[in-house]
């Protein structure tokens, strides 16, 4: 999604950078209103004022917000999809759901582990929300999550000739948390230069000496995650 954002920005007003983090910090500061409106949804006044100054305050989403990063898109996305999920719960209905599938759609698209929340809506939906249409409800929020998606997985075949819904870095983020080395934070695994091979495709492939599948990439870390840990708990 961000680097989409950064295109229309750089279409609108022009490729200079500073352009880009005036959106940005503008935008976290929308973000700063919106985390007071969904506090004063759900708890009290009081409680929004502080929890939004606090965000105000956080020199780390600040910073953020002065780099050419997707950290600042995630979050104000994220809190726009916490205030209209409690509005959908207030007042149900067909448009809200398509509304929150967007949401989620284009969250995911920031960062594909939001998909994981999508459960909490589903169960509300079929379990809570007294709605006589459950499963065209449920359908009607799917079908927002799909569409808004799709493009993406459009582009992501087109470009690589493989099923990528949105990304293929799952396996190695999973390796990079579960590997033998892991530390509990970040780091790019041993012989990778992260600035030039983002998603370690090359790297692998002049290993392998062969062209190679996103989607099959993924697989080998996600094997090779498994196998360490096999390894650790039978030691």
């Amino acid at each position: 999604l961000y680097p989409y954002v950064l295109a229309g920005i750089f279409t609108l007003l022009g490729k200079g950078l500073m352009a880009a983090r005036i959106v940005q910090i503008v935008a976290g500061s929308a973000t700063v209103v919106v985390v007071y409106l969904v506090g004063r949804q759900v708890f009290r006044p009081c409680v929004a004022l502080l929890a939004s100054i606090l965000l105000a305050l956080y020199g780390a989403i600040t910073f953020y917000e002065g780099q050419l990063l997707m950290m600042w898109l995630g979050t104000l996305i994220n809190m726009v999809l916490l205030y209209q999920v409690h509005r959908m719960q207030s007042e149900p209905g067909l448009r809200k759901y398509v509304v929150v599938g967007i949401l989620f759609g284009l969250s995911a698209l920031a960062r594909a582990t939001i998909l994981l929340f999508i459960v909490g809506p589903i169960v509300w939906i079929l379990f809570v929300s007294g709605e006589r249409r459950r499963r065209l409800s449920v359908g009607v929020l799917a079908a927002a999550v799909v569409v808004t998606i799709i493009p993406a997985t459009i582009h992501n075949f087109v470009a690589a000739r493989d099923f990528v819904p949105i990304t293929s870095n799952g396996g190695v983020n999973f390796y990079i948390g579960n590997c033998e080395e892991a530390t509990g934070i970040y780091y790019p695994p041993k012989g990778i230069n992260i600035v030039t091979d983002e998603s370690i495709k090359r790297h692998v492939e002049r290993l392998e000496g062969r062209s190679m599948r996103p989607t099959f990439i993924s697989r080998l870390f996600l094997s090779r995650t498994d196998t360490q840990l096999v390894d650790r708990l039978t030691d």
